[in-house]
């Protein structure tokens, strides 16, 4: 009985916590820039099947991405209405996955207590949210690697569990790395040799899809432009909008140290903990993998501090407490940030205003980070953005950017321009106050306010303007 009150208060959390940032936001408006490009790509595949290419960005670059996720949205797509696998599918998905790990963490532990906390740990993180609020790159993933581990932990399905675990690396590589960590970890419980053929099919699969764009392009050009500051895109406490809270940190330490009475027992935590730490290094988004490592330990650790004789209780209420708020305010700033995070009604708008009086050919110029958008809601080619996999020419395009955005010559600006036949010049007040420009009459916006011989204002609101190159 108790059991089953302590899911269903998590679901019920878990559910609240998905919806709140939709209700906070007063409307279902996606935010951020993956479920953009997974609803164009998904609907590009369900509408004209896959191509070599992506048409849009970069005006035309080859088709990098990982087919999973967007194979799965096509699919769904296909059998329901086009905001099913947007909207609702991901919350299901986040949901199943809390109830998931409850039962993993019940089953490893038999505790009801750490159970719960661990769970609850985990919902509230802005990594867990972030990644079940409208689908992202790691959404289905994420789910697949939890429940196939479920299954490998409770002896059942284990064949089902293993074409969970081959099918990830469609997800990207990345996943085939979590896929081998989840069979070490399930290694001592199946002692038999077969256990190691799955391995070798991930690995197989993995470097098949893979390297065929190596085979094709060769290696990828490095955007020498991007800074990849991991502490500020792991730590949410730090500005990441899918990161980790630093109290979870400190209780996982605390939680380590609560193994680390048992010696090496768990060292396959402790390599998988290390295993995590790299690959987060790589890639920031392998939050929400650690964070179900991280949840586990940091409830070890606060049952530990809870139940430690202090001098002053006094003083240990006070930590607690204070370990409590902060993870609570980790997850209200992040409520908070996302409720202010891009795009907003206003930039929605205009971009469709874009889509609507433009040809379907036309070449738009912004910052990067606006690219994204610009070639899913628009739907038209930009000059570049932020996924630089393959993209023509990546480096030399951010510099004739920036040329443009800088200088005050007009044939030079049109040179540039004509180069890449830029159609037209998307600008919002962001990039006029630090991200582009820092006053009124700086470079680019100069040539646009006096050469109306060149450059035509379509449109002007809420301090987004679009501007037409005359040709």
């Amino acid at each position: 009985m108790k059991l089953n009150v302590s899911k269903s208060l998590l679901v019920l959390v878990t559910l609240i916590l998905l919806v709140a940032p939709l209700l906070i936001q007063g409307s279902l408006t996606m935010k951020g820039k993956e479920p953009y490009l997974i609803d164009r790509l998904s609907s590009r595949l369900t509408e004209t099947s896959l191509q070599s290419g992506d048409e849009l960005s970069y005006s035309g670059r080859p088709y990098s991405y990982t087919l999973g996720t967007i194979a799965v949205v096509s699919l769904i797509k296909n059998l329901t209405t086009d905001n099913t696998a947007i909207l609702y599918i991901p919350i299901l998905l986040g949901i199943i996955t809390a109830v998931l790990f409850y039962l993993i963490i019940h089953h490893l532990t038999n505790d009801r207590k750490i159970s719960s906390i661990s769970t609850l740990i985990l919902v509230i993180s802005p990594a867990f949210i972030y990644t079940f609020l409208f689908i992202k790159e790691f959404t289905i993933p994420v789910f697949l690697a939890l429940l196939a581990f479920y299954l490998l932990l409770k002896n059942k399905y284990k064949f089902l569990a293993y074409i969970l675990l081959i099918i990830l690396p469609i997800f990207g590589l990345e996943h085939a790395i979590i896929s081998l960590i989840i069979i070490g970890l399930n290694y001592k419980r199946d002692k038999k040799h077969h256990t190691i053929i799955p391995a070798i099919l991930l690995i197989l699969i993995s470097v098949m899809l893979n390297l065929q764009f190596l085979i094709s392009y060769g290696l990828p050009e490095v955007a020498s432009f991007q800074d990849h500051n991991p502490l500020f895109q792991i730590f949410s406490d730090f500005g990441s909008e899918f990161g980790i809270s630093v109290f979870i940190i400190f209780l996982a330490i605390f939680g380590l140290k609560e193994l680390w009475k048992q010696k090496y027992a768990h060292k396959k935590v402790y390599l998988s903990l290390f295993l995590l730490i790299i690959l987060l290094i790589i890639k920031a988004k392998f939050v929400i993998y650690a964070i179900f490592l991280l949840a586990p330990l940091a409830a070890l650790g606060g049952i530990y501090l809870f139940n430690s004789k202090w001098e002053s209780k006094i003083i240990k209420d006070l930590t607690v407490l204070i370990l409590v708020l902060g993870l609570i305010f980790s997850t209200a700033s992040f409520l908070n940030s996302y409720k202010q995070s891009q795009p907003s009604e206003e930039i929605i708008e205009s971009l469709k205003f874009l889509n609507l009086n433009s040809n379907q050919d036309s070449v738009i110029l912004s910052h990067r980070s606006y690219g994204i958008w610009i070639n899913s809601i628009a739907l038209r080619k930009n000059l570049m953005d932020e996924k630089t996999l393959y993209a023509p020419d990546v480096n030399k395009r951010y510099l004739d950017s920036q040329e443009i955005f800088t200088s005050r010559n007009l044939e030079k600006t049109k040179n540039i321009l004509g180069g890449y036949n830029l159609s037209y010049i998307y600008i919002t007040p962001e990039m006029k106050q630090g991200l582009v420009w820092n006053y009124e009459e700086d470079g680019l916006l100069f040539v646009l306010k006096f050469s109306p011989e060149s450059f035509e204002k379509i449109y002007d609101k809420d301090g987004i303007e679009i501007w037409k190159v005359k040709k």
